[in-house]
């Protein structure tokens, strides 16, 4: 368990309370279904959650361009995640976490190792880079 105090201020510390409500709702969840940011992916995976992302998109006016779906296909590519592009296919996507038989559904632990993390960025930014040259990062393994 977890104690809070924020003490008798009369302006509150909502900040605090806020962030400790999703630290706690994400300690809770079974799977973490959220956007394609890499931030709030690599949250979720440090928790060692099922995620399934779900891209915002520029034809949708939710993003200012597509970057996001680079990002999904990297970490589903990994088997990190369960990408979800269809919005339709959401609830079937959940349902197949649930069953384990979702590709993609598997987690990866980062655990608090900072090595860990920056080899995935590292790989990421390779990844990145042969996108440019217009090579596929993929097949060099």
């Amino acid at each position: 368990m977890i104690l809070v105090v924020v003490g008798l201020h009369s302006q509150g510390f909502e900040r605090l309370v806020k962030k400790m409500d999703e630290i706690a709702a994400m300690k809770k969840a079974d799977i973490v279904v959220t956007h394609g940011g890499a931030g709030s992916i690599m949250k979720a995976l440090m928790y060692k959650k099922q995620v399934i992302a779900v891209p915002r998109l520029l034809k949708h006016s939710e993003a200012r361009n597509d970057h996001q779906l680079d990002i999904v296909d990297f970490f589903s590519k990994l088997g990190f995640l369960t990408a979800v592009y269809d919005i339709n296919k959401l609830e079937e996507a959940i349902r197949l976490i649930k069953s384990g038989t979702a590709r993609g559904g598997s987690y990866y632990s980062f655990g608090s190792e900072k090595e860990k993390l920056v080899d995935f960025i590292k790989l990421y930014l390779r990844h990145l880079e042969s996108q440019k040259y217009g090579g596929t990062y993929w097949e060099k393994s």
